[in-house]
């Protein structure tokens, strides 16, 4: 994984394991070339550790597509503590909004 992406992700593991839990992450806009595929796993692996919270996740404007939307689905379906979502200005189409709402 990118170093910076592995920095943060491991200082919200780290935060999340005590208590004092991260209730919400914005990463508007700050990947030059786009969240990929093995980064947004990354950023999605370090909030599980939110299972009993509610918690926000601000993906806006970071170029994802049909392959992102299938691995957010697939995270929403094992944790329901995730209660605020932001994907707007990315490149989801009609189909991958049917993936993301199943």
């Amino acid at each position: 994984a990118r170093e910076d992406v592995k920095t943060i992700c491991d200082a919200i593991k780290l935060r999340n394991a005590g208590d004092q839990f991260i209730k919400s992450l914005t990463l508007d806009n700050c990947f030059d070339d786009g969240i990929d595929t093995h980064t947004l796993k990354f950023i999605l692996g370090s909030i599980i550790a939110v299972s009993e919270r509610d918690a926000l996740l601000n993906l806006c404007d970071n170029g994802m597509s049909s392959q992102e939307a299938a691995i957010i689905a697939e995270f929403l379906n094992s944790n329901p503590s995730l209660t605020h979502l932001y994907l707007h200005e990315n490149r989801f189409d009609d189909s991958d909004a049917a993936v993301l709402a199943s």
